[in-house]
């Protein structure tokens, strides 16, 4: 009987094992600001306006072309959100033979939208080759739109109360079929060509303890490019995070609070590595951390540095 029970026991190890494992993470969030540059290669009411307040819950797409091939780095969208700050998804899409946008994405991105009218930018993570041809920016009004139940709207889409209005507006919500709408006829949006990249956060491996954690960021090469590690990205001190540093560097946002700095160099391709020893240590499984880069640019706005988006952490391990 014993020895029954000790084999028992035993057959029980891995799945004791398994349930007691925990996997780390690396889950990007918010977005990242570039240089001043480029150049706007398609665009509807440049200039902006007044947001049109609607409580809308879709994913509107508005059409534009391209005359010829293009390097899209980003995209601008004239908006607001209905209040606080808040992140939405964005994409862009072929349009198919009969006008409407394709069912997938070719490009996705997130954009931080705040309670002022302005024009607020998601970027690309690498440039995207465009053929001449028709096309779809988009953004829901909702942070998670695919999360049950639904959720309220957290964006207004991007309508003027005046302008030059557009033709071949399409939404949709929870049916994944596109539909035209008259409801959004005179939206204000940029894409940006030929620009510089946005910093970009990667990794080649997650948290665990008891070994190193690697992160890589890709922004201007031979600069110097430091690394925010934060406790929280909710707040910073008194201070509500993302904060809002369009005043002093346009379309930045501080992401993480500024508890740990580490100063790097990027090498001439623009790339800096981090890597983080994590202590073999039990405690710290399951501990969450948030993650930015600034990097150093004197051209880029008043402030001289541009903000990467950022990462948030969670070590994982055995316990």
């Amino acid at each position: 009987m014993r020895i029954v029970l000790t084999l028992l026991s035993l057959s029980s190890l891995p799945v004791l094992l398994v349930a007691q494992a925990k996997t780390g993470t690396f889950v990007p969030f918010g977005s990242a600001c570039v240089a001043s540059g480029g150049t706007t290669c398609a665009s509807a009411n440049p200039n902006g306006g007044t947001v049109n307040q609607q409580t809308l819950t879709n994913e509107y797409a508005y059409p534009f072309s391209l005359r010829s091939t293009s390097i899209v780095t980003g995209y601008q969208f004239f908006t607001r959100s209905q209040s606080g700050v808040k992140t939405v998804p964005t994409s862009l899409y072929k349009a198919t033979a009969a006008g409407a946008p394709e069912a997938g994405p070719i490009a996705t991105g997130r954009m931080i939208v705040g309670p002022s009218d302005r024009f607020y930018r998601s970027n690309l993570a690498k440039p995207l080759l465009l053929k001449a041809g028709n096309y779809f920016l988009a953004f829901w009004c909702v942070e998670n739109p695919h999360s049950s139940p639904f959720k309220v709207a957290a964006v207004n889409a991007t309508n003027l109360t005046s302008g030059t209005q557009v033709t071949g507006i399409y939404w949709r919500r929870a049916n994944p079929t596109w539909a035209l709408t008259t409801i959004i006829t005179t939206p204000s949006f940029k894409l940006i060509c030929a620009g510089a990249l946005a910093p970009t956060l990667t990794s080649t491996n997650v948290p665990e303890i008891g070994k190193p954690f690697t992160m890589f960021m890709k922004g201007k090469s031979s600069t110097l490019a430091v690394h925010i590690l934060g406790a929280s990205k909710t707040k910073w001190a008194a201070l509500s995070l993302p904060l809002d540093l369009n005043a002093i560097a346009s379309g930045c946002w501080l992401q993480v609070s500024t508890d740990l700095f580490t100063a790097k160099v990027t090498d001439t391709k623009g790339v800096a590595s981090l890597i983080l020893p994590i202590p073999n240590q039990k405690s710290l499984i399951g501990l969450s951390l948030h993650h930015q880069f600034i990097i150093s640019d004197s051209r880029a706005n008043t402030l001289g540095w541009l903000f990467s988006h950022g990462v948030t952490t969670m070590i994982g391990g055995i316990k």
